[in-house]
């Protein structure tokens, strides 16, 4: 037996194609809707994965910048990595706002930022049981696998 056999398995690829026509229409429209604004590509996927699985929106984007539908800058964060901005061609005096872009995910992805947000969100679950009255009989180290 065959994986075309089943169905929902048999022409992947058009139902791909399919996808990513529509979330192109949805990110042209964005960005018609949006001629003065920077996004980044992360941030898109992400407002996108209701829907689409982040590799469709991104081959969209890659698809829209190489149309000339969307420009596209890439810059280095701080913290490692890099940041793919993108905005519509309309948008002459982009600098600046790419710029507060950059800022803002440096902000929040500063390693201080995170652990704090990983403290609060271990004493939300720990509270969470508390209130539920789950006791915790102890902590344990997770054991290390051998492969």
């Amino acid at each position: 037996m065959d994986y075309e056999d089943y169905p929902g398995w048999g022409n992947n690829r058009e139902r791909e194609d399919s996808y990513e026509q529509d979330v192109r229409q949805k990110l042209i429209d964005l960005f018609e809707r949006n001629q003065k604004k920077v996004f980044f590509s992360r941030q898109l996927e992400v407002k996108l994965e209701d829907n689409y699985f982040h590799w469709i929106t991104n081959r969209a984007i890659r698809a829209l910048i190489a149309d000339g539908v969307i420009k596209e800058e890439t810059r280095p964060l701080r913290s490692a990595g890099e940041i793919h901005l993108l905005w519509h061609p309309s948008f002459r005096y982009y600098k600046r706002e790419a710029a507060s872009v950059v800022k803002l995910v440096e902000e929040y992805s500063n390693p201080n930022i995170a652990g704090a947000i990983g403290l609060h969100g271990e004493t939300m679950v720990l509270e969470g049981f508390a209130r539920n009255e789950f006791v915790m009989k102890g902590r344990k180290p997770a054991r290390k696998h051998n492969v």
